[in-house]
């Protein structure tokens, strides 16, 4: 994935503004960015070709392009000069297709990348899009009405053909997300990634085109394997996946002639989408953001591997899980960093004086389990878990898994119950009296996740304790820094009154994006106060 808003990362030589100014971010004392030559590719390529790895280029377009748009202003419809983000986002600047100057500047680069990748195929991205641009574009709406098109989506099919054919005479055969076969008649064979619904893998073979699944909700690597504290930062909007979801996905074709060439995991490592900037620092020899990729990676593309090589009948996720060991050996003596799975529960029973008793396997064969009983962070010298252990309440007990004094587990973790919660949502974030201000105050908490696409949503905000009433004002919402939504209230909730709930729209979702609410909020003369906040989408 050599190209999106926030950077080009590839050398084209015809081009040098794209690797000189669009490859950088930032100003200059806190500059990002970088790019590979094309000597580097080179070097990359013969590097996987000798272990049988095939690296295949993504260009991205129409989306996803700002990083041109910045070197070439003249590529996109309006011609404004932009920056280049220092955080990744999704500009609603497309290549313009309207004009033969922009595809010229596709044959151009194209050729210059066919030349340095063998591959036989070549993704061309095409997610994402906005198309409020071509709605505007004098140059597009001409394309249109020649092309006897309807609606200005339909210009990425139009787009999709004339790269396809280009690449089918340099015996390329074109991929690119799900979108290029969705966004108009695409007569030249392509190859769909599918990252939304796997069922469109049937409107790919109805239209004469190959799928790949990478569903978000199995195999996207940059979100966590659970919401357990602790967890390293990642992304957030879709929930997160686990080991045993990874491997779980659903393929029930794997004849010679299924529609679906095999399965795709993704790892989104551009400045790290979700606000953690790992940055490597030379002179001191750091891989924090290699240990950071890999923890994310492994195990679950292990799992990635069966899922793929394996037929749906013959996956056995318990004997999966008894081998991860011998994969961490090997990993080990790589050097690789890997996550390690969390001890199981085999029974938790009640006593008879009301204290529970846990009975433990480890996830790893051979694994050490190490716990303890008072509610504090287990670590490497920890008792050893050997008998069911008994403590009075569930969350004295945290254990974590041991493969060695390098490598164990997050601790076990028992989430909140807000069962009885349910009609409001999705737990979104709680206040407690040290958080409360005196008078109205901005309020901001992050909502990622929770706001999961356009929609009708609601923000419920209920009193659970306390002397104190909450005061609450004003809500807004934002993705990132954009204000999308601004509801105008002023409620007290109290004891006798204990919800408050807020309602909004909103029509410009982007994945990937962060979004936060703020609300104007206090006690009531006083700090006495305690509350949950949930989120619930109403209508899509």
């Amino acid at each position: 994935h050599l190209i999106d808003d926030s950077g080009w990362r590839l050398e084209i030589k015809k081009y040098p503004r794209l690797t000189e100014v669009g490859a950088w971010a930032g100003p200059d004392h806190n500059r990002l960015g970088g790019f590979y030559t094309q000597e580097d590719i080179k070097e990359l390529i013969a590097y996987g070709q000798v272990r049988n790895v095939e690296i295949i280029p993504e260009i991205e377009f129409p989306a996803h392009i700002l990083s041109a748009v910045v070197a070439y202003p003249w590529l996109s419809c309006t011609g404004l000069q932009h920056e280049v983000p220092t955080q990744h986002f999704i500009s609603r600047d497309l290549l313009c297709v309207g004009k033969e100057s922009s595809l010229q500047f596709l044959r151009d680069v194209l050729d210059e990348t066919v030349r340095l990748f063998p591959s036989s195929y070549i993704n061309i991205g095409g997610d994402e899009a906005v198309y409020t641009r071509w709605e505007e574009c004098p140059d597009c709406q001409k394309v249109m009405k020649r092309e006897g098109l309807k609606k200005a989506s339909e210009l990425q099919g139009y787009l999709t053909n004339v790269v396809a054919e280009m690449m089918k005479e340099k015996n390329r055969t074109v991929v690119g997300w799900e979108e290029i076969f969705l966004r108009g008649d695409v007569k030249t064979p392509v190859v769909g990634l599918i990252w939304h619904n796997v069922r469109d893998t049937l409107l790919a073979t109805q239209r004469g085109h190959k799928a790949i699944l990478t569903p978000a909700t199995h195999m996207y690597f940059d979100f966590p394997e659970s919401r357990t504290p602790g967890e390293v930062k990642a992304a957030t909007w879709m929930p997160p996946i686990s080991l045993e979801k990874c491997y779980s996905m659903e393929i029930n074709d794997y004849s010679p002639e299924s529609t679906v060439l095999g399965v795709q995991g993704c790892f989104w490592s551009d400045q790290f989408i979700h606000g953690t900037v790992l940055q490597e620092i030379d002179y001191l020899n750091e891989n924090r953001s290699e240990n950071y990729a890999e923890y994310f990676t492994f195990p679950r593309l292990l799992a990635l591997s069966e899922v793929a090589w394996c037929r749906q009948s013959d996956r056995n996720y318990s004997d999966f899980r008894r081998r991860l060991s011998h994969h961490f050996n090997r990993l080990d003596f790589k050097n690789c960093h890997y996550r390690v799975p969390e001890p199981i529960i085999e029974q938790m029973n009640p006593t008879a004086t009301g204290a529970i008793e846990f009975t433990l396997s480890p996830a790893v064969a051979d694994a050490d389990i190490r716990y303890t009983t008072d509610g504090s962070y287990p670590t490497v010298h920890s008792p050893l878990y050997t008998t069911p252990v008994t403590v009075n309440d569930k969350s004295d007990f945290r254990a974590i898994t041991v493969v060695n004094p390098r490598h164990y587990s997050l601790p076990i973790y028992f989430a909140p119950d807000y069962s009885g919660y349910k009609q409001y949502g999705e737990y979104t974030a709680e206040w407690k009296p040290l958080n409360v201000q005196p008078y109205l105050t901005p309020w901001r908490f992050e909502c990622t996740g929770k706001i999961s696409g356009n929609g009708t949503y609601t923000v419920s905000f209920i009193y659970t304790k306390g002397e104190t009433p909450f005061r609450l004002g004003a809500l807004k919402l934002y993705k990132r820094d954009e204000l999308l939504a601004e509801v105008p209230q002023s409620v007290l909730i109290n004891a006798d009154s204990p919800v408050a709930t807020y309602r909004f729209t909103v029509d410009s979702f982007e994945a990937g994006t962060p979004f936060f609410i703020e609300v104007e909020a206090c006690g009531e003369k006083g700090n006495d106060t305690s509350g949950l906040v949930f989120t619930n989408k109403v209508t899509q």
